[in-house]
């Protein structure tokens, strides 16, 4: 008995030791949960981010198209939107990199770049160590913001805003400085289509009315039809090779399954998509999350095999204690049947 109270406390430590480091993987995630923040009233609100190959990349006619059609769900499904406020909020983004310099043109470095659209500073809000960034709705699109790295790589200084930068053959005004988050280089600028003929859009984010669970998720699906796309090459492909992920509920117990289940082909990404950085680092914490989980599983099992096996080998004590009572109790009574006789 005391060996089983040990082997039991054992096998509930190991659960427990799953479950903390779930805990802990989850909480490392910097989730900047934009829907929490889009949510006035505490409407439920979900983050769908849709990552495009970039094959299948698409144009900013084609956000507008569903901007459009987003619009019109709204009004079909009489989704409740308070007065003067929109009903939702969108982002866009191509990544990249390229060489930039200041204007005198001395000094120059290499650069990732994100080409920013809709209101992307809301959906990633930056550490600004100076200054802020830019939104769609700006007058001038000609605004950067730089990464502390990069501003001291250009500048030798982090207090830049104001100074102007040159990327390609066009000025950009510094308008906000970062904190650095990786070992890049890295510097924000305006999507301009005009400007990025061969650069398109690879990512498009939207806080969406979730008006019951999977509602948002499964209106943002339906916009991506592979007949939405300009490029002739990309019509009438796998509608499968673009990831459409829902953010908010990402960490949940039947989302990590869903990984565990998927797992050989996370492994090997044959969809041509290149994710951003922050989507690489949740899908990181996935991966750990499932073998958390797994680790949970076993021990689950574990545990209740053992206490089958235990319990089943009391059941078998008892009923053959039971069997032996009944059995000596109907003697007892024949005894005493042939006693009165």
């Amino acid at each position: 008995m005391k060996k089983k109270i040990i082997f039991l406390l054992f096998c509930l430590v190991m659960i427990f030791t799953g479950i903390i480091s779930y805990g802990k993987i989850t909480g490392s995630i910097s989730m900047q949960s934009p829907e929490k923040r889009w949510s006035y009233d505490g409407s439920t609100y979900a983050h769908i981010a849709v990552y495009f190959p970039e094959t299948q990349s698409i144009t900013e006619e084609s956000v507008n198209s569903y901007r459009n059609s987003l619009n019109s769900y709204i009004k079909e499904d009489e989704a409740e939107v308070k007065e003067g406020s929109r009903a939702y909020i969108d982002a866009y983004s191509a990544y990249g990199n390229t060489e930039i310099s200041v204007t005198d043109r001395k000094t120059s470095c290499k650069t990732d770049v994100t080409y920013c659209g809709g209101d992307y500073f809301f959906f990633h809000p930056a550490e600004f160590l100076y200054g802020g960034g830019f939104g769609e709705d700006d007058t001038m699109q000609d605004k950067a913001v730089l990464d502390e790295n990069t501003a001291w790589m250009l500048y030798g200084s982090s207090d830049i805003c104001g100074k102007y930068m040159i990327m390609g053959d066009k000025i950009f005004y510094i308008c906000g400085v970062v904190k650095s988050t990786g070992k890049n280089l890295h510097i924000y600028v305006p999507y301009i289509e005009s400007d990025l003929e061969e650069k398109r859009i690879t990512c498009y984010e939207v806080v969406y009315p979730d008006l019951i669970s999977g509602y948002a998720y499964e209106k943002i699906s339906s916009l991506v039809e592979p007949d939405l796309f300009d490029d002739e090459e990309s019509a009438g492909s796998d509608v499968s090779d673009i990831d459409i992920v829902n953010i908010t509920n990402r960490f949940s117990i039947s989302s990590i399954f869903k990984v565990i289940c998927s797992y050989g082909k996370r492994s090997m990404q044959t969809n041509g998509v290149i994710y951003p950085e922050w989507e690489n680092e949740c899908r990181r914490a996935e991966d750990f999350c499932a073998l958390a989980m797994v680790w949970i599983i076993i021990w689950i099992i574990v545990l209740i095999c053992l206490a089958l096996k235990w319990f089943a080998k009391d059941a078998v004590y008892a009923v053959n204690k039971l069997k032996g009572i009944i059995k000596k109790h109907l003697s007892a009574k024949v005894r005493k049947r042939k006693y009165k006789q």
